[in-house]
């Protein structure tokens, strides 16, 4: 396989050309005009170094472009009745807790080889920015046209049709058209919804005139869901998150509103989506990355890592190093192993102020999260972040400790 064609731009399609095309593919993106950006995910885990490393650039490099900070970890407030704020650190040493309080408090930081560190990002620009400049460095061939008709034999992608006349063929199709699942839905690859989430809504906006000096994912329990609080060079990301089960929209901004006064109604966005992930992400001759193939929700700031895993997932069919069988396997593992961990935020809470709350009190009772927290938390710590294993026994052990 020579010629990928990736399928949408924004920031999951911007990794995938920009990946492959520095791996000396003959890359074609195709996005269309029409198509809007979602980029609320702007937390990041420390693979994304990787990914920057992948392009030949440095840390150096990439962070200006992006309106990178560095994160230590994310402060998680108002999680239980006792207010008392969790702290989840990226390192995999539960003896090391103290050391990385010191850094917060004093503003340095810590030697990457000691304590991992993460990102946060304008995803929009990380996509836009430097992956699509590596890309077209690398020769990828950008076209902007609308897709009005895709022509497929069996499982495989044959040719894309578009709007001006042109038609698009490749050996490998990359679907990075998020929602919308061009592809996939043409060759009807399967999903599996994570319906114990209830969360999918999100009202969001920058925020200016904010400390941009932290170096922490700030997250707010509220009513019915979590307010995220990103610190960028220029900005905040901001966001609410919620279900429209016990909240609706404009109750949703109101709320927000009040934790960010000084935001404008009218530049507030809305969102909505389903947490899933493609049981079938590598089919015939396609495969799915970004909100094509599966969406948690923000919590943890996973979604680009998991795009870039995703990427890394399609490189390792291409080159023949694992099957479809394998890697489709893999894909589910992650996602139901976030879904978990993001699961258990909720249902370990004691919080009951709030009906969205009683119910993932009840919805506790029926799963036991709380075995399964701790069964995780007792294993030994697994040492630094490694591909396929997104949160550590470190992790499981610093929610355990604090909720159970």
């Amino acid at each position: 396989m020579d010629r990928i064609c990736v399928v949408g731009g924004g920031t999951a399609g911007w990794i995938a050309a920009g990946y492959f095309a520095a791996k000396k593919y003959k890359v074609t993106l195709i996005e269309s005009s029409d198509t809007g950006i979602v980029g609320v995910g702007e937390s990041t885990v420390p693979a994304i170094n990787w990914l920057a490393g992948e392009l030949g650039l440095s840390e150096d490099e990439w962070m200006p472009l992006a309106n990178a900070t560095y994160k230590l970890g994310i402060k998680h407030e108002d999680w239980r009745k006792n207010k008392q704020p969790w702290w989840h650190w990226f390192l995999y040493d539960r003896r090391k807790h103290h050391t990385q309080m010191k850094h917060i408090e004093d503003g340095t930081l810590p030697p990457f080889d000691l304590l991992e560190y993460g990102y946060h990002i304008d995803a929009y620009k990380f996509g836009e920015t430097i992956c699509k400049e590596s890309a077209l460095k690398n020769n990828c061939e950008h076209i902007i046209d609308h897709i009005e008709d895709i022509k497929t034999q069996d499982d495989k992608v044959l040719s894309l049709h578009t709007k001006s006349g042109r038609m698009i063929t490749a050996d490998f199709f990359i679907d990075c058209s998020g929602f919308r699942k061009l592809l996939a839905e043409k060759i009807g690859m399967k999903y599996k919804s994570y319906p114990e989430l209830i969360n999918n809504s999100a009202v969001a906006s920058s925020v200016f005139g904010l400390d941009t000096s932290e170096r922490v994912t700030t997250t707010k329990a509220r009513s019915a869901g979590w307010i995220w609080h990103i610190p960028l060079q220029n900005r905040h990301g901001c966001g609410y998150v919620y279900s429209d089960k016990f909240i609706n929209k404009d109750q949703a901004t109101e709320e927000f509103l009040k934790e960010y006064p000084s935001v404008n109604k009218d530049e507030v966005r809305h969102f909505k989506f389903n947490p899933e992930v493609c049981t079938e992400s590598i089919k015939g001759n396609v495969a799915v990355a970004g909100l094509s193939g599966g969406f948690i929700e923000p919590l943890e700031g996973t979604s680009v890592f998991l795009s870039f895993f995703m990427v890394r997932q399609a490189y390792k069919y291409v080159i023949g190093e694992r099957s479809a069988k394998v890697l489709n396997r893999n894909a589910v593992r992650i996602f139901d192993e976030t879904k978990n961990f993001v699961l258990c935020h909720y249902t370990l809470s004691d919080r009951d102020d709030t009906e969205y709350w009683k119910y993932y009190n009840n919805l506790e009772q029926n799963l036991n999260t709380k075995d399964h927290a701790v069964e995780k938390s007792q294993r030994s710590d697994y040492g630094k972040w490694v591909e396929g294993r997104l949160f550590s026994e470190y992790s499981w052990y610093s929610l355990a400790d604090y909720f159970v």
